[in-house]
């Protein structure tokens, strides 16, 4: 092993695109980097000696931390550009009820988060990414094999970190109750409400719906003061995370494997090619977490190319050099099934919103084209008491690959002998093409219809409508409550 002492610049480049909200964050894997694998070996790797037959090893250890920036842009992929408010340049969404007078479109709907009609919040969001990583690269020559033959292995164990650093200003905690029929028979008490956004989005509190009693047998139910209840889930898929939820992961990257083969040496310059490879050993997303924390590629295999170059255009007496080296890596991602959370077509972030379930029989209730006509039909199904947030829904195991993915990197390469330095100055580009999901088949699609089960939107709508049956006796006051 040669020793050095390196002076690291780099420009680090990535091509991405946000236009609406996206399932799911991929970036670069941290294994990743030909330039992290170049700076200060260069000279090293390639080394000119045709006389010799004798192979040679290097094995050194690199330290990096990584941090991201531009927190709005990743805010943009995570949310969509049309879903988010921008104030101060720092992106925000707004949280109101469905009776505060002023809302705006883009509001997200507090009613769905168990939350009062007249709520109002905002929330302002900085998404980061840090990665703290050991990257352990061996290169072993094959000399004794073919001259200019060789094999290389690198494997960085990573910590990473991803936290949305979210804060909810509560413009306006809300005094009202819900109605009688908005979710439930009975009103909801503003004390069994949530207080906050926050507190629904990480799953830490779900609303206290009361169970009731449906006395409905002027109505000819069967069922008579019998004791129900009106479940509502809790965000099981997408959440936000909170001070409770550890939202990093430690372990080995993808390992990547490099046979490559130096075709034209010469005292100041080669040309080589190879066969690049990795091995996934990172984590999947498992869908648990809207920005949950990736190690590696996302479990990926990967196979493709890499060409090589360098030219020296300054040689010393003493051995300095100063050269142009060039790396350029393109493997392909083959298909991997992973989990996915998906929102409605046209729905931006429609995943937060609650559904209610619809089944049969259909008991007490009828339905005609205009107010007071006849004849009277019995409709397809009935609200079954049951809400969940579409999240819960539409997760699904899809298979996922990526045809292209490019690692590229430039660089100015200097070395003195004398005093045993090296220094690099360059640039370095990635790029991955958009992924390509698949259903794996019907039993994985989103929102399954199973016999006449039905999921709707629960919007502003009331759920359980009220009659006053002419048979009831004149002594009973009140209405009887039927799920619509």
């Amino acid at each position: 092993m040669k020793g050095t002492k390196r002076i690291v610049m780099m420009l680090l480049a990535a091509a991405s695109m946000a236009q609406g909200a996206t399932p799911y964050y991929a970036v670069r894997s941290q294994s990743v980097d030909s330039a992290r694998e170049l700076v200060g070996l260069v000279d090293i790797l390639h080394r000119y000696d045709p006389s010799s037959c004798e192979p040679f090893s290097n094995f050194a250890v690199t330290f990096e931390y990584t941090r991201s920036f531009r927190a709005h842009d990743i805010a943009r992929c995570l949310f969509g550009d049309g879903c988010l408010q921008v104030c101060d340049d720092c992106p925000t969404i707004k949280i109101s009820g469905s009776r505060v007078a002023d809302r705006s479109e883009k509001d997200w709907l507090a009613d769905y988060f168990g939350l009062p009609t007249d709520f109002e919040s905002t929330i302002t969001i900085r998404p980061s990414i840090e990665n703290y990583l050991v990257d352990f690269d061996y290169f072993r020559s094959l000399n004794n094999i073919c001259n200019g033959l060789y094999f290389k292995v690198h494997a960085p164990v990573v910590h990473t970190k991803r936290n949305l650093n979210y804060c909810e200003i509560i413009n306006n905690r809300g005094e009202n109750e819900h109605d009688a029929g908005y979710f439930t028979a009975t009103s909801i008490d503003r004390t069994d409400l949530l207080d906050s956004f926050g507190d629904y989005i990480t799953a830490c509190k779900t609303p206290r719906i009361p169970p009731f009693i449906l006395d409905n047998s002027n109505l000819g139910q069967t069922i008579v003061d019998a004791v129900f209840s009106v479940t509502q889930e809790p965000l099981a898929c997408s959440k936000w995370g909170s001070a409770c939820d550890r939202l990093s992961e430690t372990r080995l990257s993808d390992i990547h494997l490099l046979l490559g083969y130096d075709m034209w040496e010469c005292p100041d310059y080669h040309v080589g090619f190879g066969i690049r490879a990795a091995i996934p050993t990172g984590n999947r997303p498992d869908c648990k977490f809207l920005f949950e924390p990736i190690v590696g590629n996302g479990h990926h295999w990967e196979l493709g190319g890499n060409f090589n170059a360098h030219y020296d255009f300054w040689q010393g007496c003493n051995g300095n050099s100063l050269g142009l080296y060039v790396d350029f890596n393109i493997t392909h991602l083959f298909k991997d099934r992973q989990c996915r959370v998906f929102d409605l077509k046209n729905g931006c972030n429609s995943r937060y919103m609650l559904a209610l379930k619809l089944d049969t029989p259909v008991i007490d209730l009828m339905t005609s084209e205009t107010p007071n006509s006849n004849p009277l039909s019995i409709p397809n199904s009935q609200f079954k008491d049951v809400f969940t947030p579409v999240a819960n829904l539409t997760k699904s195991f899809v298979d996922v690959s990526s045809p292209i993915q490019i690692d590229f990197t430039t660089l100015f390469h200097y070395s003195n002998n004398c005093c045993n330095y090296s220094f690099d100055v360059g640039y370095n580009f990635w790029y991955r093409s958009c992924e390509q999901i698949t259903f794996n088949s019907c039993d994985l699609c989103p929102i399954p219809l199973e016999n006449n089960r039905r999921w709707a939107l629960k919007g502003d709508a009331s759920v359980y409508g009220f009659a006053d049956p002419p048979n009831r006796s004149k002594n009973v006051s009140g209405f009887v409550a039927v799920p619509l």
